[in-house]
């Protein structure tokens, strides 16, 4: 009976934190939500879409029937209000999938390790932040990662209902993006690298669940039989970017394959978090026939989404990172295998095994405390954006403006690009000042020194550099630009034709 009761308080004391975590990731997915709808292009069309009820089908609907639905209940119709209960579909997506990998986490570590796998996503920068973005990314995710759960249990019980629960899974994630195809062609192959298992029975069942995973989808995206034609235009458009590349064409050799473990991976997750899952990574890799079949499916379902998005050239600026967004639930796993494999290395070693508890400790806080204040100090500034400084001093001043996408906070602007304006047909018109955003011209920047460029590239960066030659001052953030949060935005000066000699930077408070 005492042994019974212990198991029971260390059970509830284990569940407590769970709870304690998921209200954690439920205030950090919801602090600092109310930035300006006008901060992310994408979320204002689609808002419209939600209000109208219409769509252009370059994503499945799933994200937009979710907040229609849960609109009508609230029954806005203001987009500056509507805007804050869609982004609370991506928030509420975002602690449903703490839960669901800390359940997937279980399936291959201990309670205490499968809890900091959540917690350690629950305070993560690339997460928390695209979790208050109505964006289609944390919904495929969460859909994608319950799709994994209910596959290993399918694989396990070996049940019709099993199979109708992974199929509905795997559905939903089709009608959240497209690339949910490749969710269903890791399906197919993994039974082929799993001996163990009777592929005929899986593959049997493979054939029924694909027949829920369509019902579910057209079910969600019923839309399309009312408009066919759009549904294959916004189908072909998001195919051709995803072939043919989004104004840079960032070609995998070029990067040796790495563009995203550097550029979004890194950022997102903090150099340590990558490091261990990067171990984590190789260590499963290493000991495959001893690994567990939920190890192997997420280092497929990793490598998979890692290489499909780092072989397309689309990698759109400037928020390439929301890319990797499905697979950063897995790479906190693997950090937190490295961690349990390295602490029982060093236990297993006589002479070191004193040094398992601090090396826990250390490690714990590696996963935990540097990516906590990297988010923290993010969302802070969601509200402090460089745009509303922007707003601010374009207010303040007497002098006629001209500005690009990016720069203000009501998102009204003169030109997509401040490049295609004639600079002497501006100052004529009588404007002093011209704004332009890092947004914009840091792709050029950067595109200018890749070869296989489209000559707008080249072109548009020659036109920035000369307009960057004018005297400018700097808006910078507080903290550090990130995803769709403050860029940098340039004051230039255009007013005096003969001032090309560019003073030192100077930033504007």
């Amino acid at each position: 009976m005492t042994h019974f009761l212990n198991i029971l308080f260390k059970d509830k004391i284990h569940y407590s934190g769970l709870l304690l975590v998921l209200l954690l990731s439920g205030f950090l997915n919801t602090y600092n939500i109310n930035f300006s709808e006008f901060h992310h292009p994408d979320e204002y069309k689609k808002v419209q879409f939600v209000l109208s009820g219409h769509q252009d089908f370059r994503h499945p609907i799933l994200m937009l029937q979710s907040a229609r639905l849960l609109n009508q209940v609230f029954g806005l119709t203001e987009p500056d209000k509507l805007i804050i209960l869609c982004r609370m579909v991506s928030a509420s997506c975002g602690v449903l999938l703490v839960l669901l990998i800390y359940l997937l986490s279980r399936q291959g570590l201990s309670k205490t390790l499968s809890l900091l796998v959540a917690l350690g996503l629950a305070v993560s920068p690339i997460f928390v932040i695209h979790a208050h973005y109505f964006k289609e990314d944390l919904i495929f995710t969460a859909c994608s990662i319950f799709s994994l759960l209910c596959f290993l249990k399918m694989l396990k019980d070996r049940s019709g209902s099993a199979t109708i629960l992974w199929g509905l899974a795997t559905g939903l994630a089709v009608a959240a993006q497209y690339k949910g195809a490749f969710l269903i062609l890791l399906y197919f192959i993994f039974p082929r690298i799993l001996p163990e298992t009777d592929r005929s029975w899986v593959y049997k069942n493979f054939r029924r669940g694909l027949g829920v995973m369509a019902g579910v989808f057209l079910l969600v995206n019923y839309p399309l039989f009312l408009n066919m034609g759009n549904f294959f235009s916004g189908l072909g458009d998001e195919v051709g970017h995803a072939i043919g590349g989004h104004t840079l064409n960032v070609y995998p050799f070029h990067h040796w394959f790495a563009f995203h473990l550097i550029n979004s991976l890194v950022p997102g997750l903090t150099l340590g978090v990558t490091l261990l899952a990067l171990g984590g990574l190789a260590i499963t890799l290493g000991r495959w026939n001893d690994a567990s079949t939920a190890d192997r499916l997420l280092l497929a379902y990793t490598m998979v989404f890692y290489f499909v998005h780092e072989i397309s050239p689309m990698k759109t600026f400037p928020d390439f990172m929301r890319y990797m967004i499905p697979i950063v639930p897995a790479m906190m796993y693997f950090a937190c295998k490295a961690i349990e494999q390295m602490c029982q290395r060093i236990r297993e070693t006589p002479t070191m095994k004193f040094f398992t508890p601090g090396l826990a400790l250390v490690l714990t806080g590696v996963v935990l405390f540097i990516p906590g204040h990297d988010t923290w100090m993010l969302e802070s500034n969601l509200v402090n954006d460089t745009r509303s400084k922007a707003q601010e001093w374009v207010a303040g001043t007497k002098d006629k403006v001209w500005s690009e996408r990016y720069t203000l906070e009501r998102g009204n602007f003169t030109k997509t690009f401040i490049t295609k304006v004639d600079i002497e047909e501006a100052r004529k018109a009588g404007v002093s000042y011209l704004l332009a955003s890092s947004f914009n011209y840091e792709r050029f920047f950067i595109g200018a020194g890749w070869s296989g460029q489209d000559d707008k590239v080249y072109k548009t960066h020659k036109k920035y550099a000369w307009l960057f030659s004018y005297p400018y001052q700097e808006i910078k953030p507080t903290y550090k630009t990130f995803a769709f949060s403050n860029p940098v935005v340039r004051i230039v000066d255009i007013r005096d034709p003969e001032n090309r000699e560019k003073p030192a930077e100077k930033k504007v408070n």
